[in-house]
Parts: structure tokens; C-alpha cells; sequence
């Protein structure tokens, strides 16, 4: 199954070279009619090789992976340091590793909050880092939910930070405001969040999380049954054709068993 993805990913970049090559027989042919024809291909070669790249990470992450999850693992189960919300004897655990400037996860707490109206009690939710390399705006919105959560406002300063994900006006500067906004202490808040207070504590989730799997936003657990991509609510079907099976679904078959 890798390497089917890398069969993809090398026809993904054949793709992008072609688009180079079109582009440079620009320089070659100087008719005016033969550089818009060029140019009209290539942008069209471009957003499809996009296109591809996009599908195969979003739906194929699932199947990739799926023959390899005995390699791991189990997750760990929520803890009292964790941050929840409901009980711990709740006979579903949702676990949620996330990075706040992913932009499948605001989508995806949107799908969690139908999940608390539907089944109430019957679930406890928790939240955990999870970085990947390149997301910038990622670890400064990590350690201001961590030095929030310092003054009791963890989910407050989640949902601040969901929405500025949603504006797209992610920035350290910007979770001062958040902070201020929730009516945090902001000497405190500024303090804890320059000196990177909880950066150790972040880092080794992340560290941790590479044991059960985890290898990109969001992925979730339910009762330690994996669940890669922003799940949503309902059963659904993949662009390829393929059924989807929602998280309602996948809780009601953990409450039946």
C-alpha cells in the first residue's frame, strides 16, 4: 500500500515536470497563439497534479496506513492530567490529536460538539498536540491553550483559537488578544507563553503520539479504535465513490459491543 501512495506521489511530481517543461517551451516558440495554448495547458496540468496531491492526502491516509497499525501501539488512555471534557468512566473515550492551525480541525470540533449533543454522558473527549513540521502559527498556539489552560481556560482559548484558524489570522500576537479577550491575567498569560512554559509538555505528546499512529490532523480515537482525517458526523461517501462510515456510527458500534 506505501507503495501504491508513492506510485502517486511520483506521477503527482511526473505531473509537476511536465508543467515545467510546457512552461519552458515558452522560450522556445515565440507565436503568440502557441504561448497562451502552452500557458492554458500547463495551468491546467498544474491543478490537476494539485488536485491529485490533495485527494491522496485526504482520502487515501486511511487505506495507506490500515495494514500497519499492528506495528503499534495502543493509545494511551485519558488521564487526569489530560485535558477532558466529561467523566472518565464515560464507556466511550474520544481522544483527539490536533494541531490548532490544521484546517480540517475546525470542521472536525464541529462534527465533536454533534457528537457530545448525541450521546451526552456516554462519551468523555480529550484533547492532545500534535505538530507536524512546517505548520509555523502550530506551537505558539499550542503553548497559549497550554498557559491558558494555566488559568483555568484551556477550552475557552480552544475555541478562540478554532476561530482564528477559520480567519486565517493566526500569530502569536494575535492569542495575546485571545488571552485578553477571555479574561485572562495577561502578564501572566505573556510571561508563560514567551518563555514557551509548556513546550516540553507539548513536545513530548507529540513524541508519544508517534507510538499509537499518528501521523497527521486530526486524528482521533474512539474506545482506541483509530480514526485519521476530519470525520464527520454522518456516514458519508469519498469523491473515489468509496462508503465512509461517520463517527456516529462508529461510537454507536463501540456502545454495542
Amino acid at each position: 500500500m506505501i507503495n501504491i501512495f508513492r506510485n502517486k506521489v511520483f506521477i503527482a511530481t511526473a505531473v509537476l515536470v511536465v508543467v515545467a517543461v510546457l512552461i519552458a517551451a515558452l522560450f522556445v516558440f515565440s507565436k503568440k497563439e502557441i504561448k497562451e495554448e502552452v500557458v492554458a495547458e500547463s495551468d491546467k496540468w498544474a491543478t490537476q497534479a494539485q488536485e491529485e496531491e490533495k485527494r491522496i492526502k485526504a482520502e487515501n491516509l486511511q487505506d495507506l496506513f490500515a495494514g500497519e497499525q499492528d506495528d503499534y501501539q495502543p493509545v494511551r488512555p485519558i488521564e487526569k492530567d489530560d485535558h477532558y471534557q466529561g467523566k472518565l468512566d464515560a464507556p466511550i473515550q474520544i481522544i483527539i490529536y490536533s494541531s490548532f492551525d490544521c484546517p480540517f480541525t475546525p470542521q472536525f470540533n464541529k462534527t465533536i460538539e454533534q457528537v457530545k449533543q448525541e450521546f451526552g454522558d456516554k462519551v468523555v473527549v480529550a484533547f492532545r498536540h500534535f505538530i507536524l513540521r512546517g505548520d509555523n502559527s502550530a506551537m505558539p498556539a499550542a503553548l497559549a491553550v497550554e498557559c491558558a489552560a494555566e488559568q483555568g481556560k484551556f477550552w475557552e482559548m480552544r475555541d478562540k483559537l478554532y476561530a482564528d484558524n477559520e480567519a486565517r489570522i493566526m500569530g502569536a500576537e494575535r492569542f495575546k488578544i485571545d488571552a485578553a479577550e477571555i479574561g485572562l491575567d495577561a502578564d501572566k498569560f505573556n510571561k508563560c507563553a514567551d518563555e514557551e512554559k509548556y513546550a516540553d509538555k507539548i513536545n513530548s505528546q507529540i513524541l508519544e503520539s508517534e507510538n499509537f499512529g499518528v501521523i497527521g490532523t486530526p486524528t482521533s480515537f474512539v474506545n482506541g479504535e483509530q480514526a485519521i482525517g476530519a470525520v464527520p458526523f454522518d456516514d458519508f461517501v469519498h469523491s473515489d465513490g468509496r462508503a465512509g462510515e461517520g463517527m456516529k456510527n462508529i461510537i454507536t458500534r463501540h456502545l454495542n459491543d
